[in-house]
């Protein structure tokens, strides 16, 4: 079962948790729930893999994960408004495929 939760605009957004992934892995393919865990941790695993070394991940028909290298600025304390001097960090970006896009806006028209 997916949970839903409210957005800001009041508008309810289910999620997937990884063990509903695992769940639906499981039953999708008649595996018992060792190996179906098994799996998604595999692929977990090596999205992580390639992403930690430096590399992006292309999953067709999905969409695109990759680093970004964030440059250091000068950002401010939201309690105090000082300015505090932010370092340089790596971010993820996603870019989702064509095909995901089309299918989150159908309808929305």
């Amino acid at each position: 079962m997916l949970h839903d939760f409210g957005n800001a605009a009041g508008n309810f957004i289910m999620s997937l948790n990884k063990a509903q992934m695992i769940e639906k892995v499981r039953y999708a393919r008649n595996l018992d729930t060792h190996t179906a865990n098994r799996a998604v941790n595999v692929v977990l695993d090596e999205i992580s893999n390639a992403l930690a070394t430096g590399n992006r991940v292309e999953i067709r028909g999905f969409g695109v994960f990759a680093p970004t290298q964030r440059k250091p600025r000068v950002g401010r304390n939201p309690r105090t408004g000082e300015k505090v001097e932010v370092d340089s960090k790596v971010a993820l970006a996603f870019r989702a495929s064509r095909h995901i896009l089309s299918r989150l806006n159908e309808g929305m028209e």
